[in-house]
């Protein structure tokens, strides 16, 4: 087995391969037999059996070593229709990169959700007592317009915290085929009183369906507004859309994504956009180039994070002239 080539073998009720010339000369090398339980780790067997118990597909890495060499591979079982394709993984960074998306990121998620959620009974015990002094506090005051931007700000940490939770605790099962077109002329209403001075276009048809989270579809797309406007208050942003096939998993140009259909958005803005030091870090949680108590930095990350784990992908593409973010979506099947 070179490279990313991968192999697919069968197996019998007794958990047993069949021959393969490549597979067997790695067995023999590492000194395992043709018995796929002899691959799992001991300490690891009781996850490995209740995945199998499920009779559905699921992914397992497997760690081979001697001595002198380790080695690791991506096995893909399908207990129901007996099969077990084996990809090697080239590289340390390939097995650290499946360790955190099958184990480490649930842990965290679990975490944070339970963080977000202790965080939010605080936040709601300060909101009320914020509000009383806000409407006892004269205009004129000093403190006043701190009571109103602080109050603000805590109104923007409660949304925040509530979206980052619930996809901290069940970002797949939210994910569904929904028309987007209700929800955009809904965008288009809310665009004068959310962003004054800021002009916005697009067209969209009427039979465009997406897999995505339904409930954070105008939060997503607002992001990218806020931002604009945020930069530019009399900005000019249009919105494209674009339906495309993807023929092959993992062709150019769209390498990332598997075989199917797909809807692209380009949101466009004047402008050559951020610095490259500011494109490097722009994901990151809690970066912003604002001053502090203006944005909370966090608006791109959890969209980064949504399209990720919504199969979809998110790109900035900047020019002397213009820039734009292209957004990727899984497409119902017309």
């Amino acid at each position: 087995m070179s490279g990313n080539q991968s192999i697919t073998l069968t197996f019998d009720d007794q958990r047993v391969v069949s021959g393969h010339p490549q597979w067997d000369e790695i067995l023999n090398e590492f000194k395992k037999s043709r018995d796929i339980q002899t691959w799992i780790s001991s300490t690891d067997f009781d996850v490995f059996e209740t995945r199998w118990d499920g009779n559905s597909p699921f992914d397992w890495c497997i760690k081979f070593s001697t001595s002198l060499v380790t080695r690791y591979y991506l096995i893909s079982f399908d207990p129901k229709e007996k099969t077990a394709k084996v990809t090697p993984l080239i590289n340390f960074l390939e097995y650290q990169e499946f360790l955190n998306i099958e184990y480490k990121t649930p842990g965290i998620k679990k975490t944070l959700s339970s963080f977000l959620h202790d965080f939010n009974n605080h936040l709601t015990v300060l909101l009320p007592n914020m509000e009383a002094a806000q409407m006892f506090s004269s205009h004129e005051a000093k403190n006043y317009k701190y009571l109103v931007s602080s109050m603000k700000g805590m109104d923007n940490l409660n949304a925040y915290a509530n979206l980052v939770s619930s996809l901290c605790r069940s970002p797949r099962a939210m994910i569904r085929f929904f028309n987007i077109a209700p929800l955009m002329v809904e965008i288009k209403n809310e665009i004068l009183e959310k962003y004054p001075g800021l002009s916005v276009s697009f067209s969209i048809d009427e039979d465009y369906k997406i897999a995505f989270y339904q409930e954070f579809f105008k939060d997503l797309i607002h992001v990218f507004l806020k931002n604009a406007w945020e930069n530019k208050p009399d900005d000019h942003v249009s919105l494209a859309f674009e339906s495309f096939s993807q023929p092959n998993s993992n062709c150019l140009p769209d390498f990332e994504l598997n075989r199917g259909e797909y809807l692209r958005l380009k949101i466009f803005q004047t402008g050559p956009g951020p610095s490259l030091e500011t494109r490097s870090r722009m994901y990151d949680p809690f970066f912003t180039t604002r001053s502090k108590g203006k944005d909370e930095g966090i608006g791109l990350t959890l969209a980064k994070n949504m399209m990720d784990s919504s199969n979809g992908t998110l790109k900035f593409f900047p020019s002397s002239e213009s820039c734009y973010f292209q957004l990727t979506f899984q497409r119902a099947n017309t």
